[in-house]
This record gives structure tokens, C-alpha cells and sequence, in this order.
């Protein structure tokens, strides 16, 4: 009998194994476990009486030994079989996919990005492109150039190649005093004046000199200097609030006594040109004083000979100015301003949407409109290759002037554009990949059931479209004897008699075409390669920048150049097991169709490209109704009226649904921490930094965080204290204040505190 405890082997034949885990912990003895307890049993088995064990080589021994090593190695496969046999635990995406299969879900192929281009026409005729023209990105990142195709053809016009936005000087005072070059009206000397309208200013100097100045953009202008400089008075002044103007008149101080009372000034004669509020200088020692009239009086003054009096006008003035009017001596005023030249600013290096409005002047193309104006969509340009794509209208006005006004649903520019700019239509939207026209996938046996072929080129591309279950469809005709057969997503349902057939995925991403096996589908009738498919491969989440695309893989006669501004959208890889395991057991539970607020949660969360979503009834002001409302978070690459339409397809007909970006509300979370001395501080700075914004698993992360979700100080504080390197916690700040228990964002809102985390 064992006295030790370590002696007691005991085998567990009712395994307790609690739910939620992401392994089995079904293997719980090994070599030595089962070894041990074999050879502690021994004494219980009277047959084995006087047998020791201890012979050098022992057949008995060994084969307890070997024994150990089956009951090792078969525990070892049956927790690995057991895990295959769930989705949580599954390690395999062949698992995977055969569990969610069993449940009737779909996983999501491989989706094409598609991307916006603007191409030029030759010649003055429209003209078609037709289905199959290709252009190359340049290569970026670690991938490869890529491919994408029109998939339908698109007329084009010559007239719509191209417009160049005018000049737009730039409100802003640029530092000099600038005119157009052009009966500017500037002379060469005189005392010049500068008002600001907006806030009753005025400077003043000498004309000293009038150069040409060429800024950097080429433009050719007239550079006033005056004496003194006033230029540093004028930064940041708006230029159309402020007005040159040369004064014409001189007139001087009147020669009685007690020329001045108060602040007013009497003058040596009668001046009509005086008006009240306009622009003045007093010239005093060589000295300049502009300011601006407060008020203008015809009154008499004694000569100071017997009873004669003279009449005089008799001007305001600002009482700053009072100390050296009342000392001067010679005083000089000008006054009578001419208006001369315009001041303005340089040109804009770099426009925003406001740039536009009301309208741009365009130049005048190459190629003119037939019609006066022109709606559709157009694409703006920059230097940089980089663009916006926006709704508008092109006209053209009586006096053969092109203006461009931007559509009301336009949002501002990510980022605003360098200019030059000029402004394309004839858009065409283009998809990845290839186009192969009838390849041969093989021969038919109507004497098999559910024939199956590969395509020989991979992935398949699909493309979104709301009207499928699974949001795309795949870009395929698929013919067999020369028939068009149709694609569904199950054979479930067909009847023997139905031409159709499914798409299947295997574990390496490989596309199949499988048939129906007689019953559920029809078989095709044997043939020798007579399985022929016309089909575009190329997909996948990796898509190229903005301004990547301006190459020509296959032209059309017409086509002279590709600009490819805005970067390509959607894309995605293969629905990975991760994203299998987290979205099918709800996405099934939907059972093909949105009923409750949790149905819609559950199909949102699915769609490529969301990483998160709140939904729930909300009234809608512009539709004045309740409705389902949806708020999303995205990677910046969903088309929402697409997933939208999707959403409504998925529901019952006429349900009212709004999807609607989740507003980010900035904060400022500012975290103290005690650092143990047993780690660097530099690392465990970083891995708190990866705790926090990792973009995958960080509890800040967009994924994480949640629209209108509680975040708790304690789960902050619980995850940072576990860190290795962490001694406590000392504090937690949210905007400056220590963090209450938890916070909540409004509805349709989130915390994004990714780039004002500071932690100390």
C-alpha cells in the first residue's frame, strides 16, 4: 500500500470540463501517469506475485513502457480529435468549415476591391470601351503591381477629358503688399493708405518703390514697398476687407490762434472733399499718422483783425493722436482718397472644398461642351496624383465662362488638394482581376453524382451585391454543352430538373464548381470537355493607394490616359476561422432572415470591413418616422448605401433601416503607473502601449472599444495591473479629472482615445 500521496495514481473517468474554453484539457495523464499507475497496481493482480521488475531488460517492463507510450499518444489524439469537433476549439480551417456547413452558413469568398478612374479620350467622338480594358497599380507595400478590369462597357467622351481650375488667390494677407500687374493704377510716389473695413484700421507710407514679383507658382504680380514698412500690420488680415487708396489733396493747419479744440483741428480753408469716415494722414516732422475722419464741420474762425472772420473746415481726429497734433509745428494733412490698385493675395497652394464655392471659374477646355452644362460625377486632381471623387456641374455661361459647382452631398477633402488641379469626368469603376474567356474546366459523367471541377486560375472574383445572401456574387458564366447554367448557394432546395450549381471553397482558398447529384440538381450529361467557363480572377484585401493607378495594362482604340485618384475600396481575403468562429453561431440564428434589433446586430457585425456596430429603434427626423438604425464602426472602406441595400434584402420588404457612421468623440485618458524595477521601463511601457491600442486585441482599439458601450476603471486597471513590470496603478484621468467608476459614450457614439492616451 502507497504511503506517499505522489504514489497515488488515480485515473479520472469522468471528465469535468467547463464550457467556454478555447482547448480541451482531455489528455490529463501522460507516459509517466500511466506508466506509474500500471506499475502501482501490480500488487493488486495476484497472477504478477513475485514478479519484480527488476531483471536487466525486463520484457515485462518493457512492455508497460510501450503500453504508456499508445495510452500517451492516443489521449493526445483523442483531445485533438475532440477539439476538431467544435467551433471554439476547432484548430483547422477544414474543421471549421465543415461544422459552420452543418449550420447551414456561408463562408465569405474572397471580395474584389474596386476603385474609381477617369480616363482621356482622343479625338472629338464618343466612344465605347468595351468590357475587358485593364490597368495597372504600381507595386506598393510587399505586393506585387495589380490588375483591374472593366467589367462592363462604359461610353465615354472627349468633351468631359478635362478642365483646369483657375487660380484662387488666397484670402490671407501673404506678407507683401501685392497687385496685379495689369493697370494696377499704383503710382510711383505719393502717401498710400491701407483701410480694413471690417475693423476700422488704416496704415500709411511713402510710395518707395514698385517692383515686378514672381511667386512660386509662377504667377507674375507688382510688389508695392512703402516707407514705412507696414506689412507686419497687415499678417493675417483678410485681403478683400482691405482697401489702397492714394491720397490726391493736401491742405494745412489753419494759421489763427487756437487752431485746435479738443480733439478737432481747424484747417486753412474750405475743403468739400472731406468726408467724414474716410482714410487721412497727418504729416508732421516727416512723421506719417494716418487715421480716419470722425467728423467734418464748415464753422468760422476770427482772423484776428478787428471783428473779420474767415470760414475753415474743421476735422476729427482720434484722441491717440492728440499729444502730437497739438505739438506739431508744419502739420500737413492728406486727405481725398483715390482709389488705386487692388491688393491680393497669392495664390492657394493647397484647396479644400470651400475653395469651390460658390462656384469655380474652370479655363476654358480643350475640347468644348456641346451642352451648357454637364451633371455627373468628376474627379478632382492634384499635383500629387491624389484627388476627391465628387458630384457636380459643369456650365457654361453666356460669355463662354466654365464654372464648377460641387454637389450638395460632398464632404470635405481628407486631405486638401495641391495644386494644380484640374477637374475629369468620363469615370469608369474598374474591379481586380483578370478576365479569362473560356476555359475549359473539364468533362462531364452523367453516370457520377455531383461532378466537380477547378478553375485553373485563383481566387475566383466576387464582387458585393446586396441582392445575395452573402452580399457578392461571383464574376462567372459557367456553360456546360454550350447551355448557361445558373449559380445558387445551395443545392438544398433544387429540383432534379434545375440546370444549376454551387460554388465551393476548400481549405487552400481553391475555388470548385460542384453539380447536382440527380435529386437535388441536375447531373450534366457526359461530354468531353464540354465544362467552360467564362470568369475574372484576382482578389483580396490588399488594394493599392490613391494615385497608383495611371497605367494601361489593355487598351481600347480611343483610350489615351488613366488617372486613378481616390484609392480602391472594399477587398477582402477569404473569411478567415477567426472571423468564422465569431460571427456564425449569431449569423445562423439569423436563419436567413432580420427580424429582432439582435438579428441586425448579428448580420452587421459579419460584413467585411465593420468592426463594430449598436443598433436599436431611433426616430429619423428627415424621414419623420421610426426606424432601425444602425451605427457602425469601419475601416474606412464601406460603401454604406451597399450594405444598406444588403440589410434591406436580409428583412422583411418596406423595413425602414439607416446606417449611419458612429461619431468619434476624442478624449483624453491620462494613465499613472508604478513601474516595478524587476523590468526595463522602456518595455513595459511598450507592452502597456500594446495592451491599450494594440488594433486587434487593445482594450482602446476601435474593435474593442464599442459604440455607446460602458468601459469600467476597474477592467482598465485589472488588465494593466496583470502586465509584468506593473507594480500598481496609481491613477486614472479622463479629461483631466480622475476617471469615475466607468463611462458611457451617447448613443451613436464612441471613445476613441488612440491618439490622446498619454501614460506616465
Amino acid at each position: 500500500m502507497a504511503t506517499c500521496p505522489c504514489d497515488n495514481h488515480l485515473i479520472n473517468d469522468c471528465l469535468n470540463i467547463s464550457p467556454g474554453l478555447e482547448d480541451l484539457p482531455r489528455q490529463y495523464m501522460t507516459f509517466n501517469d500511466y506508466r506509474g499507475a500500471m506499475l502501482t497496481d501490480i500488487a493488486s493482480q495476484p497472477a504478477l506475485n513475485g514478479w519484480s521488475g527488476e531483471v536487466e531488460h525486463d520484457l515485462g517492463v518493457m512492455l508497460f513502457d510501450m503500453w504508456s507510450y499508445v495510452l500517451d499518444v492516443t489521449q493526445f489524439y483523442d483531445e485533438k480529435i475532440a477539439e476538431e469537433s467544435y467551433i471554439r476549439t476547432a484548430k483547422r480551417a477544414v474543421s471549421t468549415n465543415r461544422i459552420v456547413e452543418l449550420l447551414g452558413y456561408k463562408r465569405k469568398p474572397a471580395l474584389s476591391a474596386k476603385v474609381n478612374l477617369s480616363v482621356e479620350i482622343d479625338g472629338h467622338d464618343k466612344v465605347t470601351l468595351s468590357s475587358g480594358v485593364r490597368f495597372r497599380s504600381e507595386a506598393f507595400d510587399d505586393q506585387p503591381p495589380q490588375v483591374f478590369e472593366l467589367i462592363s462597357d462604359a461610353e465615354v467622351s472627349p468633351q468631359f477629358n478635362k478642365w483646369q481650375l483657375v487660380d484662387i488667390p488666397d484670402s490671407k494677407f501673404p506678407g507683401r503688399i501685392l497687385v496685379k500687374p495689369k493697370g494696377s493704377g499704383v503710382p510711383r510716389s505719393g502717401i498710400l493708405t491701407i483701410v480694413d473695413s471690417s475693423e476700422e484700421e488704416v496704415w500709411g507710407g511713402y510710395i518707395d518703390s514698385i517692383e515686378a514679383y514672381t511667386a512660386a507658382d509662377s504667377t507674375k504680380y507688382q510688389e508695392v514697398t512703402l516707407v514705412p514698412d507696414i506689412s507686419s500690420s497687415l499678417i493675417d488680415k483678410d485681403v478683400s476687407n482691405l482697401r489702397m487708396s492714394l491720397m490726391g489733396l493736401t491742405a494745412h493747419q489753419s494759421p489763427y490762434n487756437d487752431s485746435i479744440s479738443g480733439y478737432r483741428i481747424y484747417l486753412d480753408g474750405v475743403y468739400p472733399q472731406l468726408i467724414k469716415d474716410q482714410p487721412a494722414v497727418f504729416e508732421i516732422n516727416g512723421q506719417l499718422y494716418p487715421f480716419l475722419i470722425s467728423s467734418v464741420t464748415k464753422v468760422n474762425v476770427a482772423t484776428g483783425i478787428d471783428d473779420i472772420e474767415v470760414p475753415v473746415t474743421q476735422i476729427g481726429f482720434p484722441s491717440s493722436l492728440y499729444s502730437e497734433v497739438n505739438n506739431a509745428t508744419g502739420l500737413r494733412l492728406h486727405f481725398n482718397p483715390i482709389s488705386v490698385g487692388k491688393l491680393t493675395g497669392l495664390n492657394k497652394s493647397r484647396l479644400k472644398l470651400s475653395d469651390l464655392e460658390p462656384g469655380a471659374s474652370l479655363k476654358k477646355p480643350a475640347i468644348e461642351m456641346v451642352d451648357s452644362s454637364l451633371s455627373a460625377q468628376f474627379m478632382l486632381i492634384g499635383q500629387s496624383k491624389l484627388g476627391k471623387e465628387l458630384s457636380g456641374t459643369v456650365s457654361r455661361d453666356d460669355f463662354n465662362n466654365y464654372h464648377f459647382s460641387a454637389g450638395m452631398d460632398t464632404t470635405d477633402f481628407e486631405h486638401p488638394l495641391k495644386v494644380p488641379v484640374s477637374l475629369r469626368g468620363n469615370i469608369i469603376t474598374v474591379y481586380r482581376g483578370e478576365s479569362v474567356k473560356q476555359e475549359v474546366l473539364g468533362s462531364t459523367d452523367s453516370g457520377t453524382a455531383s461532378n466537380r471541377f477547378k478553375f485553373k486560375k485563383q481566387p475566383l472574383s466576387w464582387i458585393e451585391d446586396s441582392s445575395n445572401e452573402l452580399g457578392a456574387r461571383p464574376l462567372l458564366d459557367l456553360y456546360v454543352n454550350g447551355v448557361l447554367w445558373k449559380r445558387v448557394d445551395s443545392l438544398f432546395t433544387a429540383k432534379p430538373n434545375d440546370r444549376v450549381y454551387i460554388i465551393e471553397t476548400d481549405e487552400n482558398g481553391d475555388s470548385w464548381i460542384r453539380f447536382g447529384d440527380g435529386i437535388r440538381g441536375e447531373r450534366p450529361a457526359s461530354g468531353v470537355n464540354n465544362i467552360v467557363a467564362d470568369y475574372y480572377y484576382g482578389a483580396g484585401e490588399s488594394k493599392p493607394p490613391a494615385g497608383s493607378i495611371h497605367s494601361i495594362a489593355k487598351g481600347a482604340k480611343g483610350l489615351k490616359a488613366v488617372y486613378g485618384a481616390t484609392r480602391a475600396k472594399g477587398g477582402r481575403d477569404i473569411e478567415s476561422p477567426e472571423s468564422i468562429k465569431a460571427h456564425a453561431s449569431s449569423s445562423v440564428l439569423t436563419l436567413g432572415r432580420a427580424v429582432s434589433i439582435q438579428d441586425f446586430d448579428a448580420l452587421t457585425k459579419s460584413y467585411t470591413g465593420v468592426l463594430g456596430v449598436s443598433s436599436g429603434w431611433a426616430w429619423d427626423p428627415s424621414k419623420q418616422r421610426a426606424v432601425v438604425k444602425i451605427w457602425i464602426i469601419d475601416e474606412g472602406d464601406i460603401d454604406y448605401q451597399t450594405l444598406q441595400n444588403w440589410l434591406r434584402s436580409m428583412s422583411a420588404p418596406n423595413t425602414p433601416i439607416v446606417v449611419a457612421a458612429a461619431t468619434p468623440l476624442v478624449r483624453d485618458l491620462t494613465i499613472n503607473i508604478s513601474y516595478s524595477s524587476k523590468v526595463p521601463k522602456e518595455t513595459t511601457h511598450q507592452a502597456i502601449i500594446q495592451l491599450l491600442q494594440d488594433n486587434e486585441n487593445g482594450l482602446l482599439s476601435k474593435k474593442h472599444i464599442g459604440i455607446h458601450k460602458v468601459l469600467y476603471r476597474s477592467e482598465l486597471v485589472k488588465h494593466l495591473q496583470e502586465l509584468e513590470g506593473v507594480d500598481a496603478v496609481t491613477s486614472v484621468r479622463f479629461d483631466g479629472s480622475e476617471m469615475e467608476w466607468a463611462i458611457q459614450a451617447p448613443a451613436g457614439h464612441y471613445f476613441n482615445f488612440l491618439d490622446s492616451t498619454t501614460v506616465n
